[in-house]
């Protein structure tokens, strides 16, 4: 199986005009296909996937709940954007809590 990356090739370059853009995919087939794949780029907002992930997987088997409370220490605070990061160290927040601010706020 050979898989045709010119649609996919196409799309890309169409946007990547526009907007910074690197895009990696590997086929069916394992073959790869791959538009600014030798640049690096921050990882914003997608580092908050693995984290809800492992939150998820956390509470699937029950060693979490969303009720359970964290303290909000100054070593918690990461830069970024993050609104945490303007709150009073000593905050008393739920996970449920913490996901959405997660989440919700960019």
């Amino acid at each position: 199986m050979n898989t045709s990356w010119a649609t996919l090739a196409k799309c890309v370059h169409d946007r990547a005009r526009h907007v910074s853009l690197g895009v990696a995919v590997v086929g069916p087939d394992d073959s790869i296909w791959a538009h600014g794949g030798d640049v690096t780029f921050p990882s914003a907002s997608t580092a908050k996937i693995p984290i809800m992930v492992t939150i998820y997987r956390m509470l699937e088997s029950n060693t979490l709940t969303l009720d359970a409370r964290r303290v909000l220490q100054d070593e918690h605070k990461a830069n970024g954007s993050g609104v945490l990061r303007h709150m009073q160290s000593g905050l008393q927040l739920t996970i449920a809590d913490l996901l959405y601010l997660m989440i919700s706020i960019r």
